[in-house]
């Protein structure tokens, strides 16, 4: 795989394998002849912040890091039983902030739930829709959800009545159910799916804009530091040729004295 320069460098989903990403990043780099300080700080900036905080653990910055540790913390951070114990966790303890709207709630669970279980199945149902009950913030909504759907465990019913009551005086009833199939119909599912989908794909052009402005930033300081080694070798050289401010070394130099008349010091 080859890249160019013009090309943007490639970004870490938190759903995929970091070993790939790893050696997308690393064929991206070889392309583009990236230093390991810029390289890093790519890295850096591909990730999420999570990801970020695991790595950097109890060090005090995670840019003090070399390259091969942070790549090291990172596989081990992102192993497949460790990540599915955090994330569960995380969904296990997750709760609506008190700002936090019933729709950003609703969406961050089924997030949370997709990447704590990355196979479809029952159990996966029953623990988003048990997340999100227990985490909802108005305990009232909570209590009332399980009758209102004749206690079908059941994610995607329970979030149709999260949205429907989403800072507004709508009735639950409006909610249509099929408590034959346990099952929102086709258009409220189908509309719910579509709202989320638009979120995350908000979301992941956030985190591209973010990005591409820490690529950048990254970029213009490794350009910053040519600049002041080649300086530094320019004084250098200058040094050595003429020695000082007041002219070159040696008995021939030319200079004006104070009537402004021309003055050669040439000694044979």
């Amino acid at each position: 795989m080859s890249f160019n320069f013009l090309m943007s460098p490639p970004t870490f989903n938190p759903t995929q394998n970091i070993d790939d990403f790893i050696n997308v990043f690393t064929s991206y780099c070889e392309s583009v002849k990236a230093t390991e300080d810029v390289r890093r700080h790519m890295f850096l900036t591909a990730i999420d912040a999570d990801l970020r905080w695991q790595i950097q653990g109890k060090d005090k910055s995670v840019f003090s890091l070399s390259l091969e540790t942070i790549l090291l913390r990172a596989r081990n951070a992102k192993s497949d039983k460790s990540m599915l114990a955090i994330r569960r966790n995380e969904l296990f303890n997750r709760r609506q902030d008190a700002c936090e709207s019933n729709k950003d709630f609703a969406y961050s669970v089924k997030s949370m739930g997709d990447l704590a279980y990355p196979e479809e199945s029952p159990a996966k149902d029953e623990i988003m829709y048990l997340a999100l009950i227990n985490g909802l913030h108005d305990k009232q909504l909570a209590q009332t959800i399980p009758q209102k759907l004749d206690y079908a465990r059941e994610f995607w019913l329970a979030a149709q009545v999260v949205l429907t009551n989403d800072n507004s005086s709508k009735s639950l009833e409006a909610m249509p159910v099929d408590h034959a199939t346990s099952m929102t119909t086709a258009d409220h599912r189908n509309e719910f799916s579509v709202i989320l989908t638009k979120l995350s794909e908000m979301e992941r052009e956030s985190i591209r804009k973010s990005t591409d402005i820490g690529n950048v930033l990254a970029s213009l300081r490794s350009d910053l530091e040519q600049v002041k080694q080649q300086r530094l070798e320019v004084r250098s050289v200058s040094r050595q040729t003429y020695g000082n401010d007041h002219g070159p070394r040696g008995p021939n130099r030319n200079t004006y004295n104070r009537h402004g008349n021309f003055n050669n010091h040439h000694q044979s």
